[in-house]
């Protein structure tokens, strides 16, 4: 089976607001790829030190009504978000692991060919440490200095 990849430029927004309404955010701009594999769209980028996450492949895949995030390397989890429910995770890290529980506000996703935003609202709880409200903007767009003036995508088997 074919896999089509376009090489993008992600802009990544995230914003942490904690219990006490102090908010933090940061905002890169990061190459990647973007996909449809087994008929889902993905996205993938190398995490960077700006956000305190050298080392970290973050995958994020999106089946209908759901979004998964994947990060591999310095740390490991597998984080689902569904609308209106709550599920939890294992982050992984070398000072050990935490636990942690989300509860998605807000999901959109928008990705066509290389083009498109995913947007996530949602809690995060890590018990006995704190609670948060997060918002990841994801923009992607396909990069002109790979393809130059082509915006031919490879295909790889």
């Amino acid at each position: 089976m074919k896999e089509n990849i376009r090489h993008v430029l992600l802009r990544v927004e995230t914003v942490t607001r904690d219990e006490e309404g102090k908010e933090e955010q940061i905002s890169l701009q990061v190459p990647g790829i973007s996909g449809i594999r087994e008929g889902v769209p993905y996205i993938q980028y190398e995490e960077s030190g700006q956000a305190g996450m050298e080392g970290v492949t973050t995958t994020i895949t999106c089946p209908e009504e759901l979004v998964i995030l994947e990060r591999t390397g310095s740390v490991s989890q597998r984080q689902e978000y569904r609308r209106g429910e709550t599920t939890q995770s294992a982050y992984e890290t070398p000072m050990g692991t935490l636990n942690i529980e989300v509860t998605t506000r807000e999901l959109l996703v928008n990705l066509n060919e290389g083009r498109g935003q995913l947007k996530l609202a949602y809690d995060i709880s890590v018990k006995g440490l704190f609670n948060h409200f997060n918002t990841i903007s994801i923009e992607l767009r396909e990069d002109p200095d790979f393809y130059g003036n082509q915006g031919k995508a490879e295909t790889n088997h």
